[in-house]
Protein backbone atom coordinates (compact mmCIF):
# COMPACT_ATOMS: atom_id res chain seq x y z
CA UNK A 1 0.00 0.00 0.00
CA UNK A 2 1.41 3.36 -1.18
CA UNK A 3 2.20 6.50 1.45
CA UNK A 4 -0.67 8.33 -0.07
CA UNK A 5 -3.28 5.46 0.41
CA UNK A 6 -2.09 4.33 3.78
CA UNK A 7 -2.66 8.39 5.05
CA UNK A 8 -5.96 8.07 2.92
CA UNK A 9 -6.95 5.35 5.09
CA UNK A 10 -5.87 6.45 8.10
CA UNK A 11 -7.42 9.41 7.65
CA UNK A 12 -11.13 7.96 7.58
CA UNK A 13 -10.58 5.46 10.00
CA UNK A 14 -9.66 8.66 12.21
CA UNK A 15 -12.89 10.34 11.70
CA UNK A 16 -15.31 7.19 12.22
CA UNK A 17 -13.32 7.35 15.34
CA UNK A 18 -14.02 10.59 15.90
CA UNK A 19 -18.01 9.47 14.84
CA UNK A 20 -18.26 6.81 16.98
CA UNK A 21 -17.04 9.36 20.63
CA UNK A 22 -18.93 11.54 19.55
CA UNK A 23 -22.16 9.23 19.69
CA UNK A 24 -20.86 7.42 22.51
CA UNK A 25 -21.22 10.92 24.47
CA UNK A 26 -25.17 11.09 22.88
CA UNK A 27 -28.08 9.98 25.58
CA UNK A 28 -29.59 7.62 23.03
CA UNK A 29 -27.71 4.44 23.58
CA UNK A 30 -30.00 2.93 20.64
CA UNK A 31 -28.67 5.61 18.08
CA UNK A 32 -25.47 5.01 19.17
CA UNK A 33 -25.27 1.38 18.52
CA UNK A 34 -26.58 2.48 14.67
CA UNK A 35 -24.02 4.74 14.61
CA UNK A 36 -20.92 2.38 15.10
CA UNK A 37 -22.36 -0.57 12.82
CA UNK A 38 -22.84 2.17 9.93
CA UNK A 39 -19.20 3.64 10.34
CA UNK A 40 -17.61 0.47 11.16
CA UNK A 41 -19.37 -1.48 8.37
CA UNK A 42 -18.52 1.07 6.15
CA UNK A 43 -14.86 1.83 6.98
CA UNK A 44 -14.63 -2.28 6.45
CA UNK A 45 -16.48 -2.41 3.53
CA UNK A 46 -14.99 0.64 1.53
CA UNK A 47 -11.38 -0.27 2.23
CA UNK A 48 -11.21 -4.19 2.81
CA UNK A 49 -13.44 -5.44 0.18
CA UNK A 50 -13.84 -2.88 -2.52
CA UNK A 51 -12.44 -4.72 -4.99
CA UNK A 52 -9.43 -2.01 -6.21
CA UNK A 53 -7.45 -3.43 -3.28
CA UNK A 54 -4.31 -5.91 -3.20
CA UNK A 55 -4.20 -8.67 -1.06
CA UNK A 56 -1.26 -6.74 0.90
CA UNK A 57 -3.17 -3.34 0.64
CA UNK A 58 -6.53 -5.59 2.42
CA UNK A 59 -3.97 -7.18 4.96
CA UNK A 60 -2.55 -3.26 6.04
CA UNK A 61 -6.08 -2.22 5.84
CA UNK A 62 -7.37 -5.46 8.12
CA UNK A 63 -4.35 -4.45 10.30
CA UNK A 64 -4.98 -0.31 10.72
CA UNK A 65 -8.83 -1.48 11.28
CA UNK A 66 -7.97 -3.74 14.33
CA UNK A 67 -7.04 -0.41 15.89
CA UNK A 68 -10.40 0.94 14.92
CA UNK A 69 -11.51 -2.56 16.91
CA UNK A 70 -9.59 -1.22 20.10
CA UNK A 71 -10.86 2.24 19.85
CA UNK A 72 -14.61 0.82 20.22
CA UNK A 73 -13.72 -1.56 22.87
CA UNK A 74 -12.24 1.77 24.52
CA UNK A 75 -15.05 4.07 24.05
CA UNK A 76 -17.53 1.89 25.91
CA UNK A 77 -15.48 0.17 28.44
CA UNK A 78 -17.36 0.01 32.09
CA UNK A 79 -17.03 3.48 34.34
CA UNK A 80 -17.77 5.33 31.32
CA UNK A 81 -21.76 5.08 32.28
CA UNK A 82 -22.26 2.78 29.61
CA UNK A 83 -22.57 -1.13 29.04
CA UNK A 84 -19.64 -2.49 26.41
CA UNK A 85 -21.20 -2.84 23.86
CA UNK A 86 -19.78 -5.55 20.95
CA UNK A 87 -20.86 -4.14 17.61
CA UNK A 88 -22.02 -6.66 15.40
CA UNK A 89 -23.19 -7.14 11.58
CA UNK A 90 -26.98 -6.17 11.24
CA UNK A 91 -28.18 -9.63 10.06
CA UNK A 92 -29.56 -7.63 6.65
CA UNK A 93 -26.47 -6.92 5.27
CA UNK A 94 -25.32 -8.27 2.44
CA UNK A 95 -22.85 -10.86 2.04
CA UNK A 96 -19.93 -8.63 0.39
CA UNK A 97 -20.63 -6.11 3.74
CA UNK A 98 -20.54 -9.08 5.67
CA UNK A 99 -17.13 -10.87 4.56
CA UNK A 100 -15.23 -7.76 6.48
CA UNK A 101 -16.58 -8.92 9.74
CA UNK A 102 -14.33 -11.90 9.07
CA UNK A 103 -12.29 -9.84 12.40
CA UNK A 104 -15.09 -10.57 14.59
CA UNK A 105 -15.10 -14.71 13.85
CA UNK A 106 -14.07 -16.84 16.50
CA UNK A 107 -11.11 -19.22 15.38
CA UNK A 108 -13.14 -22.77 17.00
CA UNK A 109 -10.97 -25.48 17.70
CA UNK A 110 -7.62 -23.02 17.79
CA UNK A 111 -5.56 -22.34 21.07
CA UNK A 112 -2.84 -19.75 21.74
CA UNK A 113 -0.83 -18.53 24.74
CA UNK A 114 1.71 -16.41 26.33
CA UNK A 115 4.11 -17.35 28.50
CA UNK A 116 4.20 -15.01 31.94
CA UNK A 117 5.86 -15.17 35.64
CA UNK A 118 4.29 -13.53 38.82
CA UNK A 119 5.90 -13.48 42.12
CA UNK A 120 8.23 -10.49 43.74
CA UNK A 121 11.56 -10.01 44.88
CA UNK A 122 12.52 -8.88 48.58
CA UNK A 123 15.59 -7.00 50.05
CA UNK A 124 16.41 -6.29 53.46
CA UNK A 125 16.53 -2.53 54.48
CA UNK A 126 19.35 -1.42 56.06
CA UNK A 127 18.42 0.07 59.62
CA UNK A 128 19.41 3.90 58.22
CA UNK A 129 16.41 2.85 55.62
CA UNK A 130 14.14 1.84 58.73
CA UNK A 131 14.85 4.98 60.77
CA UNK A 132 13.45 7.15 57.78
CA UNK A 133 10.13 5.24 57.67
CA UNK A 134 6.53 6.09 58.86
CA UNK A 135 6.67 2.71 60.18
CA UNK A 136 10.33 1.93 61.48
CA UNK A 137 9.43 -1.78 62.10
CA UNK A 138 9.27 -2.84 58.21
CA UNK A 139 12.24 -4.47 57.08
CA UNK A 140 12.42 -5.40 53.88
CA UNK A 141 11.77 -3.81 50.92
CA UNK A 142 9.79 -5.57 47.86
CA UNK A 143 8.87 -5.70 44.68
CA UNK A 144 5.60 -8.03 43.26
CA UNK A 145 4.82 -7.95 39.78
CA UNK A 146 3.79 -9.46 36.62
CA UNK A 147 5.81 -9.69 33.41
CA UNK A 148 6.57 -11.73 30.65
CA UNK A 149 8.82 -15.01 31.48
CA UNK A 150 11.96 -13.87 29.45
CA UNK A 151 14.46 -12.02 30.72
CA UNK A 152 15.56 -8.89 29.15
CA UNK A 153 20.00 -9.47 28.40
CA UNK A 154 21.79 -8.25 30.90
CA UNK A 155 18.91 -6.92 33.08
CA UNK A 156 18.66 -6.60 36.82
CA UNK A 157 15.17 -8.11 37.38
CA UNK A 158 13.74 -11.50 36.80
CA UNK A 159 11.58 -11.95 33.43
CA UNK A 160 9.90 -8.40 31.77
CA UNK A 161 11.69 -8.68 27.92
CA UNK A 162 8.31 -8.55 26.56
CA UNK A 163 5.25 -5.70 27.05
CA UNK A 164 2.41 -7.40 27.96
CA UNK A 165 0.50 -4.26 27.93
CA UNK A 166 -1.02 -5.68 24.32
CA UNK A 167 -2.96 -8.52 25.84
CA UNK A 168 -3.17 -7.14 29.72
CA UNK A 169 -5.43 -4.15 30.56
CA UNK A 170 -4.59 -3.92 33.84
CA UNK A 171 -3.63 -5.91 37.12
CA UNK A 172 -4.73 -6.05 40.39
CA UNK A 173 -2.30 -6.45 43.55
CA UNK A 174 -4.51 -7.44 46.90
CA UNK A 175 -2.39 -6.86 49.66
CA UNK A 176 -3.06 -7.87 53.56
CA UNK A 177 -5.70 -5.83 55.09
CA UNK A 178 -2.93 -4.59 57.46
CA UNK A 179 -1.42 -1.98 54.62
CA UNK A 180 -2.61 1.40 54.12
CA UNK A 181 -3.80 1.13 50.42
CA UNK A 182 -4.29 -2.91 50.30
CA UNK A 183 -5.58 -2.75 46.58
CA UNK A 184 -2.74 -1.62 44.45
CA UNK A 185 -3.86 -0.99 40.32
CA UNK A 186 -0.92 -1.11 38.00
CA UNK A 187 -3.61 -1.17 34.75
CA UNK A 188 -10.54 -7.70 30.40
CA UNK A 189 -11.42 -11.13 31.83
CA UNK A 190 -10.19 -11.38 35.20
CA UNK A 191 -7.90 -14.35 36.12
CA UNK A 192 -7.05 -14.56 39.59
CA UNK A 193 -3.34 -15.58 40.87
CA UNK A 194 -2.17 -16.14 44.53
CA UNK A 195 1.22 -15.89 45.45
CA UNK A 196 2.46 -15.79 48.86
CA UNK A 197 5.20 -12.99 49.59
CA UNK A 198 8.41 -14.32 50.11
CA UNK A 199 11.02 -12.06 52.55
CA UNK A 200 13.19 -14.25 53.99
CA UNK A 201 15.94 -16.52 52.32
CA UNK A 202 14.67 -20.16 51.06
CA UNK A 203 15.88 -23.03 52.81
CA UNK A 204 14.46 -26.79 52.33
CA UNK A 205 12.86 -28.54 54.95
CA UNK A 206 14.86 -30.53 57.13
CA UNK A 207 18.16 -28.51 56.66
CA UNK A 208 19.95 -27.06 59.92
CA UNK A 209 19.60 -23.51 58.35
CA UNK A 210 17.10 -21.29 60.27
CA UNK A 211 13.56 -20.18 58.39
CA UNK A 212 14.24 -16.59 59.65
CA UNK A 213 17.68 -16.03 60.18
CA UNK A 214 18.66 -12.53 61.83
CA UNK A 215 18.72 -9.16 59.25
CA UNK A 216 22.26 -9.01 59.09
CA UNK A 217 22.52 -12.51 57.91
CA UNK A 218 19.41 -11.88 55.68
CA UNK A 219 20.85 -8.98 53.82
CA UNK A 220 24.57 -10.80 53.35
CA UNK A 221 22.36 -13.40 51.22
CA UNK A 222 21.02 -10.30 48.91
CA UNK A 223 17.81 -10.05 47.22
CA UNK A 224 15.17 -12.83 47.64
CA UNK A 225 13.43 -14.11 44.50
CA UNK A 226 10.20 -15.91 44.43
CA UNK A 227 8.45 -16.63 40.80
CA UNK A 228 6.07 -18.81 39.14
CA UNK A 229 5.66 -18.96 35.90
CA UNK A 230 2.44 -19.41 34.08
CA UNK A 231 0.78 -19.33 30.86
CA UNK A 232 -2.38 -17.40 29.56
CA UNK A 233 -4.44 -19.54 27.22
CA UNK A 234 -6.48 -17.92 24.74
CA UNK A 235 -8.78 -20.56 23.61
CA UNK A 236 -11.29 -19.84 20.03
CA UNK A 237 -9.93 -16.36 19.76
CA UNK A 238 -11.24 -13.40 17.84
CA UNK A 239 -9.70 -13.59 14.73
CA UNK A 240 -8.92 -9.63 15.08
CA UNK A 241 -7.14 -10.30 18.47
CA UNK A 242 -5.79 -13.39 16.86
CA UNK A 243 -3.76 -11.32 14.79
CA UNK A 244 -2.55 -9.03 17.45
CA UNK A 245 -0.99 -11.98 19.61
CA UNK A 246 0.81 -13.23 16.11
CA UNK A 247 1.78 -9.64 15.35
CA UNK A 248 3.42 -10.07 19.32
CA UNK A 249 5.04 -12.94 19.82
CA UNK A 250 6.86 -13.85 22.85
CA UNK A 251 10.38 -13.73 23.44
CA UNK A 252 11.81 -17.58 23.65
CA UNK A 253 13.17 -18.69 26.51
CA UNK A 254 17.01 -19.21 26.52
CA UNK A 255 17.46 -22.77 25.51
CA UNK A 256 19.74 -23.30 28.34
CA UNK A 257 20.98 -21.95 32.10
CA UNK A 258 22.92 -18.79 32.32
CA UNK A 259 21.87 -17.29 35.21
CA UNK A 260 20.79 -18.47 38.96
CA UNK A 261 17.30 -20.54 38.28
CA UNK A 262 14.10 -19.61 40.30
CA UNK A 263 13.54 -21.76 43.28
CA UNK A 264 10.38 -23.96 43.90
CA UNK A 265 9.48 -26.18 47.07
CA UNK A 266 8.67 -28.22 44.37
CA UNK A 267 12.19 -28.84 43.67
CA UNK A 268 14.41 -28.69 46.75
CA UNK A 269 17.04 -29.82 44.72
CA UNK A 270 16.90 -26.64 42.72
CA UNK A 271 18.32 -24.64 45.78
CA UNK A 272 21.92 -24.30 45.43
CA UNK A 273 21.42 -23.54 41.41
CA UNK A 274 19.29 -20.50 42.62
CA UNK A 275 21.78 -18.83 44.39
CA UNK A 276 24.38 -16.02 43.17
CA UNK A 277 22.44 -13.52 41.47
CA UNK A 278 19.26 -12.54 39.63
CA UNK A 279 17.30 -16.26 38.53
CA UNK A 280 16.13 -16.43 35.05
CA UNK A 281 13.36 -19.75 33.66
CA UNK A 282 15.05 -21.24 30.70
CA UNK A 283 13.62 -23.92 28.08
CA UNK A 284 15.98 -26.42 30.03
CA UNK A 285 13.60 -25.95 33.23
CA UNK A 286 10.71 -27.16 31.06
CA UNK A 287 12.70 -29.98 30.40
CA UNK A 288 14.00 -30.88 33.81
CA UNK A 289 10.09 -30.38 35.04
CA UNK A 290 9.06 -32.90 32.29
CA UNK A 291 11.26 -35.41 33.33
CA UNK A 292 10.32 -34.99 37.11
CA UNK A 293 7.05 -35.48 36.40
CA UNK A 294 7.42 -38.44 34.61
CA UNK A 295 9.33 -39.83 36.91
CA UNK A 296 6.44 -38.95 39.74
CA UNK A 297 4.13 -40.65 37.07
CA UNK A 298 5.91 -43.68 37.20
CA UNK A 299 6.73 -43.98 40.63
CA UNK A 300 3.18 -43.65 41.15
CA UNK A 301 2.25 -46.61 38.45
CA UNK A 302 4.49 -48.85 40.49
CA UNK A 303 3.40 -47.96 43.82
CA UNK A 304 -0.20 -48.26 42.45
CA UNK A 305 0.79 -51.63 41.55
CA UNK A 306 2.03 -52.76 44.54
CA UNK A 307 -0.94 -51.77 46.38
CA UNK A 308 -3.22 -53.50 43.98
CA UNK A 309 -1.32 -56.97 44.66
CA UNK A 310 -1.45 -56.24 48.43
CA UNK A 311 -5.42 -55.92 47.82
CA UNK A 312 -5.43 -59.00 45.86
CA UNK A 313 -3.88 -61.32 48.46
CA UNK A 314 -5.80 -59.39 50.98
CA UNK A 315 -9.11 -60.57 49.55
CA UNK A 316 -7.67 -64.32 48.82
CA UNK A 317 -6.95 -64.25 52.19
CA UNK A 318 -10.52 -62.70 53.11
CA UNK A 319 -12.26 -65.45 50.68
CA UNK A 320 -10.00 -68.32 52.87
CA UNK A 321 -11.38 -67.19 56.38
CA UNK A 322 -15.20 -66.86 54.87
CA UNK A 323 -15.20 -70.42 53.52
CA UNK A 324 -13.81 -71.70 56.77
CA UNK A 325 -16.30 -70.34 58.72
CA UNK A 326 -18.87 -71.49 56.70
CA UNK A 327 -17.89 -75.17 56.78
CA UNK A 328 -17.29 -74.83 60.72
Amino acid sequence: MDEETEKDLRTYLDQVVRTVDAAAHSNSEQGMVAVCERCALDALTQYLHNGTLTDVEARAGQSICDGLFRELYNLFEPGRSRRRIIVDAPAQASASRTRGWALREKESGLSIFRPIIYGNTAVVLHQSERDVLPTPDHTHRWTVAVRSAASAPDSDVVGGADDLSYFIKRVTFKLHDTYTNPNRKSGEKAITFYHHLKLHPWTVSGSSEPENPPLDVAAKLGPVHSWQYDEIVFNDPFQSFLNILIAHPPTPLPKNKRKPVPFHTANPASLEASKGGVPEFTQEMEKEEAERLESARKAVIVEQDKWREILIEKEKELSTLQRQLIVE
